[in-house]
Parts: structure tokens; sequence; C-alpha cells
């Protein structure tokens, strides 16, 4: 279900750009957080959770930018959250 004139190659090429780029960012994250919890400075920690807050919503971009690149892959994710909220109704 790749877009027309696309190819199943070009598809997982756009494909992983994406999770590279969601990858990239999710590193991003966890480093600004490190750093705000390594430092005392209390408006270097507010810019820096701000930071992360708009490397969140970047991340969430590239997600819905890969969604609609590689709308094949999609169902997988789906399937997962799926999965997981089979798991949710489970728990007492």
């Amino acid at each position: 279900m790749t877009r027309p004139g696309s190819s199943n190659k070009e598809a997982k090429q756009k494909s992983q750009a994406m999770l590279d780029e969601v990858s990239g960012k999710f590193e991003a994250i966890q480093l600004y957080r490190q750093l705000a919890e390594s430092i005392d400075h209390q408006l270097a920690i507010e810019v820096l959770k701000d930071i992360v807050n708009e490397e969140c919503v970047h991340a969430g971009e590239f997600l819905r930018l890969r969604k609609e690149l590689v709308p094949d892959e999609e169902r997988y994710c789906l399937e997962g959250t799926q999965e997981v909220e089979e798991e949710i109704k489970k728990k007492p």
C-alpha cells in the first residue's frame, strides 16, 4: 500500500529515515534530561525541560510523517498498541 509511483525500496528508505530521526530525538531527550538532573541552576533546568518537551513534539511529528509516507507499516504499530491495551485490561 505504498504511494503511487513509490517502490517498496523507496518506502523502506523513507521508513528508515523517519525512524532514524525519531531515534535521534529520543537520544537528545535523554541527554537533555540527564543534563537537567546534573545541574543546580534553576533557569537552565527549566530551559532544558522546555527543550525536552519540544523534542518530544518533534518525535511525534516524525512518527506521524512516517505514518503518512509508509502507511503499510502503521498496522504493526496498531497491533502493538492493541497488545498493550489487552494487557492493561487484564490488570485488576
